[in-house]
Order: structure tokens, then sequence, then C-alpha cells
């Protein structure tokens, strides 16, 4: 887990709430979860599963992408997984 890349993608979704006068109980109950939730994505503390990316984004009518532009990929580096017993291999950003 990158804590960078969760708090960065919880500042938008607090960033785009925010933009739309929504509560976190207004996004949570749309969502089907507490509150508290919703703060502790917003503030990095859990991380966001692909299936929640996705229903935020409908909830605050984005497109999934939103969630990740202005991301440094210098910052987020160590969030690609160095090769090992799995196969996976490290990606160059640039």
């Amino acid at each position: 887990m990158n804590k960078h890349f969760d708090a960065a993608l919880g500042r938008r979704l607090r960033e785009r709430r925010e933009q739309l006068q929504l509560t976190l109980k207004d996004v949570a109950e749309r969502c089907g979860v507490g509150y508290q939730l919703i703060h502790k994505y917003e503030c990095g503390y859990v991380q966001i599963s692909a299936y929640r990316l996705w229903q935020l984004a409908l909830i605050l009518k984005v497109q999934v992408g939103y969630f990740f532009r202005e991301l440094d990929p210098a910052q987020l580096a160590d969030a690609v997984p160095a090769a090992g017993k799995n196969g996976a291999r490290k990606v160059n950003p640039a």
C-alpha cells in the first residue's frame, strides 16, 4: 500500500465532494457505507477499492480518471512493485 497514493486519491475525493456541496453522510448513504469510511478514504487511512472508486466516480459525476489527474509519478514510484517471485516488474513511469 502506498500512503502518498491513497492520500492523493482522498484529496481528490474530498475536493470533488465539496465542489458538489455534498456531506460525508450524503456520499456514504449513496455508497451504502458509514460516513466514517468515506472520511477514512479522504484522509488516506483506508485504500479505495476499484469497485468503490468506480462507485464514487458515478456519485460525484466524474470519470474515474479524475482521481488520478495531477498525480506525480516520482512521488508514487514505490507503488509499483519491483520484480519478484510473482513475476511483477517495476515500470518506469516516464
